[in-house]
């Protein structure tokens, strides 16, 4: 049984489910054509098609993705715009009508309660956040089936409106991650892992930081959806403010990577100086970042330092990524294969010695 029809149980009769056709205001649809990005006026919307107010013609059934986004915040915004597959289906004097194509494990009726669903948990003029929703869920639905009761508990019941929307960037961004990949339509995720991503990454409120979170969801996709190798790496990862996460990242960044005649990674020291690291962090308060690194190393994820020096009185602070650490890094990029083809691949470069 797919993911949407548990959640909505048997269908209503066909001529019941019929989507209902609203104009919208505030949005508009851009896509791609031979110089660059043309956006188009919505005639109406529903959540099955879009009628565009164009001067294009296209022939009944040609396919594209068009990208729903808030007027005048397209592509600035990623969280204020949808990229949905369509199918022109008729041409008409002013304009050219579109049928949309449902995600894959989705068929037209349970798509249009979906969407009906996520109209009640968003505000009711936010067509951008109910199309972005629907099409958060029906991911989280098709990677992972048993998660069915937790992600509406979390959506519906324990998590505030930003929380909710940080769930719903996460969710977009992992299905961006995987879009490309040969299996994506057999990929599988432990419902354990899932229900963890989104309950600490729903505090998630920075951009690299719902990056590194869609990247741990993403490298726990595997075919038979079994593996809970990553739940400790969430866990470790929940344990990161921003401004740990921005010391950590740099400092697998600017590492040089050595992979030793026993197969182990490992990294060359690498300090930074106080101004490196008040720039890398964003903060100018040098007792906090030692207190950062402090618990960097404490996580295992930089080698230790002697915390009774303070960054006030030496010159170099170390921030030497270990090989935990450079795997936490490698598995927040979406790497699901062995930790040195990751870093072999030029993130950065490794050194074979």
């Amino acid at each position: 049984m797919s993911f949407l029809k548990s959640v909505f149980g048997p269908k209503e009769p066909v001529e019941r489910r019929r989507s209902v056709r609203r104009p919208a205001p505030g949005c508009e649809i851009g896509h791609f054509c031979g110089d660059g990005v043309r956006v188009n006026a919505i005639r109406d919307i529903s959540a099955m098609g879009v009628y565009l107010l164009t001067e294009d013609r296209w022939i009944p059934g040609s396919r594209l993705p068009l990208t729903l986004h808030s007027t005048n915040e397209f592509p600035s915004d990623s969280k204020r715009h949808v990229t949905l597959h369509a199918k022109a289906v008729r041409c008409d004097e002013d304009g050219v009508g579109f049928s949309f194509v449902p995600p894959s494990d989705v068929d037209a009726d349970s798509w249009v309660d979906l969407m009906e669903s996520s109209v009640n948990e968003q505000a009711p003029d936010d067509i951008v956040g109910q199309f972005r929703m629907a099409e958060a869920i029906a991911f989280l639905g098709q990677i992972a089936p048993s998660t069915v009761g937790g992600v509406r508990q979390l959506i519906r019941g324990e998590l505030n409106n930003q929380h909710v929307a940080n769930v719903v960037e996460i969710a977009l961004k992992t299905k961006g991650m995987v879009s490309g990949w040969e299996d994506v339509d057999a990929l599988r995720v432990h419902e354990h892992v899932v229900l963890h991503v989104l309950e600490h990454g729903s505090w998630a409120d920075e951009e690299e930081t719902q990056r590194f979170w869609a990247g741990l969801l993403a490298a726990s996709c595997m075919r038979d959806g079994a593996d809970e190798s990553n739940l400790f790496f969430v866990d470790l990862f929940s344990h990161l403010a921003p401004i740990h996460i921005r010391i950590f990242a740099a400092a697998c960044e600017r590492a040089t990577t050595v992979l030793g005649t026993n197969g182990e990674l490992s990294a060359e020291p690498l300090e930074l100086s106080p101004a490196e690291i008040m720039r890398i962090s964003h903060s100018r308060d040098l007792v906090r970042i030692e207190r950062d690194l402090f618990h960097l190393s404490e996580l295992g994820l930089i080698e230790g330092s002697e915390k009774s020096k303070t960054m006030t009185v030496i010159e170099r602070a170390g921030v030497t990524p270990t090989r935990l650490g450079l795997e936490l890094y490698a598995r927040c990029h979406a790497h699901r294969e062995a930790v040195p083809d990751f870093y072999a691949a030029g993130h950065p470069a490794a050194h074979a010695v």
